[in-house]
């Protein structure tokens, strides 16, 4: 069964996106259908999760579940685990044809928010802004090679030469391995921005906002600031009937990250449209809530 989310225009949380995540808990734990193996992208899975449905349905039946397309919060991760739902993490892209890692399920808990190791006759490194390769723990730009990765973009002789050197396919992800050999995507190098001097990757902020329960999303994005050169500001959508406060949410970060730098746009009770993110970062018209 493969899972996907409703079109982006569809208004969260409505009747008609709720429907649609009810209807797909229905289909996984309804034995009449049979389902033992799924899979979706982070998002399907967050949503599904939160679904007041998500409890009392029947999951034992399902014997893989295939989670990937984007890096996953460990809350939502913990949660499905929870559940006794054996995950099947990994990593990919469409010029890997699409596999690149894969995470076995019996390292789910234990390697949690890891896209495994390198499929069969594939090779990966991690390697800093020189090309030189990086030492375990430390992040750097995900490069591939193997018989599975594209030759090339057709008739885009520019593109396939800046996305290759030396036989190696830049991924544009920021990756890092433990000394196991297990590989952590941390975020798109194109999403990183730098404060004071530090490389942040909103993928492990949103990764901590996510650990509370009042949230139902959460985006992060860096922001110029005359001070710190960029500034993050995230977007949060609060679960319905649920209240906390920006203060509680800086807190919350201040306590589990180690540095700390930014602003918070909260929109209570309410949906966060595309589009209305997207005029909310690029016209600032945000609060922040460390000056007010």
């Amino acid at each position: 069964l493969m899972i996907r989310r409703p079109p982006r225009s569809t208004p969260k949380p409505s009747s008609a996106a709720s429907d649609v995540y009810k209807r797909q808990l229905r289909i996984i734990g309804d034995p009449k259908f049979g389902v033992t193996h799924f899979m979706g992208v982070p998002a399907v899975y967050l949503f599904m999760q939160q679904h007041q449905d998500f409890g009392k349905t029947d999951l034992t039946r399902i014997h893989q579940a295939g989670i990937g397309g984007a890096p996953c919060a460990e809350a939502i991760l913990k949660a499905w685990l929870d559940r006794g739902v054996p995950l099947d993490q990994g990593w990919g892209m469409t010029e890997t044809s699409p596999g690149g890692t894969g995470l076995d399920v019996q390292f789910a808990r234990t390697k949690i928010g890891s896209c495994g190791k390198p499929l069969l006759h594939t090779e990966i490194k991690i390697v800093n802004d020189d090309g030189e390769q990086v030492p375990s723990g430390q992040i750097g730009e995900l490069l591939i090679k193997g018989p599975n990765i594209t030759p090339g973009y057709w008739n885009k002789p520019d593109a396939t030469k800046a996305a290759f050197v030396d036989g190696w396919l830049k991924t544009g992800d920021a990756a890092r391995e433990d000394e196991e050999g297990f590989l952590y995507i941390v975020d798109r190098w194109k999403d990183m921005y730098i404060s004071g001097g530090e490389n942040v990757y909103p993928a492990e902020i949103e990764n901590v906002i996510y650990q509370l329960p009042e949230i139902a999303e959460v985006a992060v994005v860096g922001l110029p600031d005359d001070t710190w050169g960029e500034q993050g500001m995230a977007v949060v959508v609060l679960k319905n009937g649920e209240e906390i406060s920006s203060n509680q949410i800086i807190e919350h970060c201040s306590k589990n990250l180690a540095k700390l730098a930014t602003s918070i746009y909260e929109k209570n009770k309410g949906q966060v449209s595309l589009q209305e993110f997207l005029k909310i970062v690029w016209n600032k018209n945000y609060i922040n809530f460390e000056n007010s």
